[in-house]
Protein backbone atom coordinates (compact mmCIF):
# COMPACT_ATOMS: atom_id res chain seq x y z
CA UNK A 1 0.00 0.00 0.00
CA UNK A 2 1.43 3.09 -1.08
CA UNK A 3 1.48 6.08 1.46
CA UNK A 4 1.48 9.72 0.18
CA UNK A 5 1.70 13.20 2.34
CA UNK A 6 -0.94 15.52 1.50
CA UNK A 7 -0.03 17.82 -1.19
CA UNK A 8 3.42 16.65 -1.84
CA UNK A 9 3.34 12.79 -3.24
CA UNK A 10 6.53 11.46 -1.63
CA UNK A 11 6.14 8.53 0.50
CA UNK A 12 5.37 9.19 3.82
CA UNK A 13 4.96 6.59 6.77
CA UNK A 14 2.66 7.13 8.88
CA UNK A 15 -0.34 9.51 10.43
CA UNK A 16 1.26 12.51 12.27
CA UNK A 17 -0.87 14.11 14.66
CA UNK A 18 -4.15 15.99 13.32
CA UNK A 19 -3.74 14.78 9.93
CA UNK A 20 -7.04 13.04 8.68
CA UNK A 21 -6.27 9.14 6.91
CA UNK A 22 -8.15 8.51 3.68
CA UNK A 23 -8.16 5.02 1.73
CA UNK A 24 -7.80 5.80 -1.92
CA UNK A 25 -8.63 2.31 -4.50
CA UNK A 26 -7.81 3.50 -7.97
CA UNK A 27 -8.18 -0.17 -10.12
CA UNK A 28 -7.52 -2.40 -7.03
CA UNK A 29 -4.38 -0.46 -6.15
CA UNK A 30 -5.11 0.94 -3.11
CA UNK A 31 -3.19 4.30 -1.35
CA UNK A 32 -3.34 5.95 2.09
CA UNK A 33 -3.42 9.60 2.29
CA UNK A 34 -2.65 11.75 4.94
CA UNK A 35 -4.36 15.92 4.70
CA UNK A 36 -5.18 18.16 7.55
CA UNK A 37 -8.74 19.74 8.57
CA UNK A 38 -10.14 22.12 5.93
CA UNK A 39 -7.57 20.40 2.63
CA UNK A 40 -9.61 20.07 -0.61
CA UNK A 41 -9.87 16.17 -1.13
CA UNK A 42 -8.73 16.75 -4.72
CA UNK A 43 -6.01 18.27 -4.15
CA UNK A 44 -4.69 15.69 -1.81
CA UNK A 45 -5.78 12.88 -3.75
CA UNK A 46 -3.75 14.20 -6.59
CA UNK A 47 -0.19 12.59 -5.61
CA UNK A 48 -2.05 9.04 -5.06
CA UNK A 49 -3.83 8.94 -8.57
CA UNK A 50 -2.11 7.35 -11.46
CA UNK A 51 -2.37 10.13 -13.82
CA UNK A 52 -0.89 7.72 -16.61
CA UNK A 53 -4.40 6.06 -16.55
CA UNK A 54 -6.43 8.61 -15.63
CA UNK A 55 -7.43 12.57 -15.54
CA UNK A 56 -7.95 14.37 -12.77
CA UNK A 57 -8.38 17.68 -11.65
CA UNK A 58 -8.59 19.67 -14.81
CA UNK A 59 -10.55 22.39 -14.00
CA UNK A 60 -9.47 23.94 -11.24
CA UNK A 61 -12.55 23.58 -9.28
CA UNK A 62 -15.02 25.27 -11.21
CA UNK A 63 -17.31 22.20 -11.87
CA UNK A 64 -16.72 22.08 -16.16
CA UNK A 65 -15.73 19.03 -16.25
CA UNK A 66 -15.87 15.45 -14.31
CA UNK A 67 -12.42 14.58 -14.20
CA UNK A 68 -12.31 14.10 -10.14
CA UNK A 69 -15.37 12.43 -9.36
CA UNK A 70 -14.76 9.75 -6.93
CA UNK A 71 -17.59 7.11 -4.73
CA UNK A 72 -17.38 7.65 -1.56
CA UNK A 73 -17.54 4.18 0.05
CA UNK A 74 -17.26 5.04 3.80
CA UNK A 75 -18.40 8.17 6.39
CA UNK A 76 -21.26 9.29 4.27
CA UNK A 77 -22.80 10.58 7.11
CA UNK A 78 -20.17 13.45 7.54
CA UNK A 79 -21.02 15.13 4.15
CA UNK A 80 -23.35 18.07 3.56
CA UNK A 81 -25.79 17.23 0.28
CA UNK A 82 -23.99 18.56 -2.91
CA UNK A 83 -25.24 21.88 -4.22
CA UNK A 84 -26.88 21.93 -7.40
CA UNK A 85 -24.13 23.10 -9.87
CA UNK A 86 -22.58 19.80 -8.42
CA UNK A 87 -25.73 17.48 -8.75
CA UNK A 88 -25.94 19.08 -12.47
CA UNK A 89 -22.46 17.44 -13.10
CA UNK A 90 -23.16 14.16 -11.82
CA UNK A 91 -25.89 13.41 -13.12
CA UNK A 92 -24.53 13.42 -16.17
CA UNK A 93 -21.96 10.82 -15.30
CA UNK A 94 -22.20 7.03 -16.65
CA UNK A 95 -20.79 5.94 -13.21
CA UNK A 96 -22.74 8.25 -10.66
CA UNK A 97 -24.49 6.39 -7.55
CA UNK A 98 -26.83 7.91 -5.61
CA UNK A 99 -25.57 9.07 -2.72
CA UNK A 100 -21.60 8.15 -3.38
CA UNK A 101 -20.49 9.61 -6.21
CA UNK A 102 -19.02 13.23 -5.64
CA UNK A 103 -16.78 15.46 -7.11
CA UNK A 104 -13.92 15.64 -4.99
CA UNK A 105 -12.78 19.37 -5.69
CA UNK A 106 -15.79 20.09 -4.17
CA UNK A 107 -15.22 18.32 -0.48
CA UNK A 108 -13.19 19.87 2.51
CA UNK A 109 -12.03 17.44 5.28
CA UNK A 110 -13.17 17.65 8.76
CA UNK A 111 -11.69 15.24 11.20
CA UNK A 112 -15.01 13.01 11.08
CA UNK A 113 -13.83 12.02 7.55
CA UNK A 114 -11.04 10.47 9.20
CA UNK A 115 -10.07 6.97 7.92
CA UNK A 116 -12.82 6.96 4.89
CA UNK A 117 -12.61 5.18 1.78
CA UNK A 118 -12.72 6.55 -1.50
CA UNK A 119 -12.36 4.80 -5.04
CA UNK A 120 -11.42 6.74 -8.00
CA UNK A 121 -13.76 6.68 -10.81
CA UNK A 122 -13.81 4.60 -13.76
CA UNK A 123 -15.23 7.55 -16.12
CA UNK A 124 -11.96 9.31 -15.80
CA UNK A 125 -9.90 6.20 -17.01
CA UNK A 126 -7.89 6.92 -20.57
CA UNK A 127 -9.02 4.00 -22.84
Amino acid sequence: MKSFLSGVGKLFGGKQKDQIRIFVTQDNVKSIIYGKEGDNLMEITMPAVDQKLHLFGICNKELSCTSCSVHIKSKLNCFNAPQDKELDVLYGLNDYRDGETRMSCQIFLTKEMNDMEIEIATENKFI
